[in-house]
Parts: structure tokens; C-alpha cells; sequence
């Protein structure tokens, strides 16, 4: 078997005295979705930082490709909230996803010709060529979304993270997104972390799925730990309910 795309082991976290990882273990393997979902505050983003390589933790072993994370930088491609970009920085939605080849280009290259035909190809692909003048800031929530994994996927990554994609986008523009990356998905071997407060929305599109706060309670697939109250209270706490987006769902009630 080959070896899996990330392998994240025993592996505690804390932000000043604060332990906010505690005995993480998560893998990934090539082609796969997984999803890490838990309440804000868990430790989601903290795992994602450690995967990319940018936080540190002070016990175990995290590995991509093989690697450790700051090595393996060029083989991540990042899409951040939508919450976190600047809507009305002064930039055509091409101009965005150019900035993505960046990570290849190296210091003091500009992007070039070829550089320009990827990133228009990249955006004809997520279905928004005809806007590739249009400002950045302009473009509705779902769209920038899509700019966005134009620019995650303008470096060639073999690895994707996604920090709460769903996070201020309508359900018909999540859907859309979702769609996009299995495609991505199906069509290059992309493998894809997802991070989801949100699993009702996610769980129809992943392989498996972590429960995370500050420990994970389940690794497994999505409709199995949706079956399982006791997971859902451990990470979640009591009185939740989920909406899941998927008229197949094997643990929903229907009229």
C-alpha cells in the first residue's frame, strides 16, 4: 500500500499554557475527502495550521507526503474563510487567482503568459471565465468562493485545505462548491481536508470524518457516527440537531 498523504500522530497542541490538542490521530489517504468538524473553539484550525505547517505543537509527529509540513509546502494548496478575504481590494478575479502561482514562480518572477492562460483555464473550470475582469470585490459570496479554490488549485496542489468553506454562502452556492471539488477530486487524485462546523452540509461528500474538541471521538464514516448519539454529545455537547443535505441519508426521519 502506499504511504497515506498525511499522517498525524499522537500529537498535543496548546496556545500559551492552554492545551488545545490532546493525542490527535488523523490520516488521509490519496483521492480521499475527510472532514474535521467540532465546535468552534475545538481545535479545527489549529490542526489544519499544523498540517500546513504554520503553528507548532510540542508532542508527536505530523508527516505530508512523507514529510514534515513546512517541507511539503508546495504540495498544499489553502483556502481560507470567505469571512477572511478583502472583498474590495482593488483586483480582477483573474488578478486572484494569478496570485496563486506565486508558490511556483519563486522569488522576484512575475507570472507570465502561461501563468495567465492557467489561471483563466482554472477559472473557466469552476464556471466563472466570462468574469475574469470583473473586481474581485464585486463578485457575490459564492463566487469569490469559487475564485477562491481557483487560486488553492492554481499552484497544482496534490493536497487541499479548506477552512470552513460553507461559512457565509447560501445552500445553493454550497451545493455548487461541493460539486466543483469532487470534481477536482475524480479528475486529478486531489486529496481534501475539510474544516466544518457544519456536518449536515458536508457528510454527503466525504469519505470520512473526524469529530473533533480537543480530542477526536470518531474517525470513521459520516452516516456511522451520525447513529451514535454519544459521539455527537461528546463533541458537540446536548440538544443538537442536523440537517443534512442528502435525500439518501440512512438516519433521517421522513414523512
Amino acid at each position: 500500500m502506499s504511504r497515506p498523504v498525511v499522517e498525524v500522530k499522537d500529537v498535543w497542541a496548546r496556545y500559551d499554557s492552554n492545551v488545545v490538542l490532546e493525542a490527535v490521530n488523523f490520516e488521509l489517504n490519496e483521492a480521499e475527502i475527510a472532514a474535521v468538524v467540532g465546535p468552534n473553539g475545538g481545535g479545527k484550525s489549529t490542526l489544519l495550521k499544523i498540517i500546513l505547517g504554520i503553528k507548532s505543537y510540542f508532542r508527536g509527529e505530523v508527516l505530508v507526503f512523507g514529510k514534515p509540513p513546512a517541507e511539503a509546502r508546495r504540495e498544499i494548496g489553502f483556502l481560507p474563510q470567505i469571512s477572511t478575504y478583502k472583498r474590495h481590494f482593488p483586483v480582477s478575479a483573474l488578478d486572484v487567482v494569478l496570485m496563486g502561482r506565486y508558490g511556483r514562480l519563486g522569488l522576484f518572477r512575475r507570472p507570465g503568459k502561461e501563468d495567465r492562460a492557467k489561471a483563466l483555464e482554472l477559472l473557466h473550470e469552476v464556471g466563472l471565465g466570462h468574469l475574469e475582469k470583473r473586481p474581485f470585490g464585486s463578485l457575490s459570496g459564492g463566487q469569490q468562493q469559487r475564485v477562491g479554490i481557483a487560486r488553492a488549485l492554481a499552484s497544482e496542489p496534490r493536497l487541499l485545505l479548506l477552512d470552513e468553506p460553507a461559512t457565509g454562502v447560501d445552500v445553493v452556492a454550497q451545493e455548487s462548491f461541493f460539486r466543483f471539488l469532487e470534481k477536482f477530486r475524480k479528475e486529478r487524485g486531489l486529496s481534501v481536508i475539510i474544516v466544518s462546523h457544519e456536518i449536515g452540509v458536508i457528510a454527503p461528500i466525504v469519505d470520512r470524518v473526524a469529530w473533533l474538541n480537543r480530542v477526536i471521538h470518531y474517525y470513521g464514516a459520516p452516516e456511522n457516527a451520525m447513529r451514535q448519539p454519544e459521539i455527537m454529545e461528546k463533541t458537540f455537547g446536548k440538544d443538537i440537531r442536523f440537517l443534512v443535505h442528502d435525500m439518501q441519508c440512512a438516519t433521517c426521519k421522513r414523512p
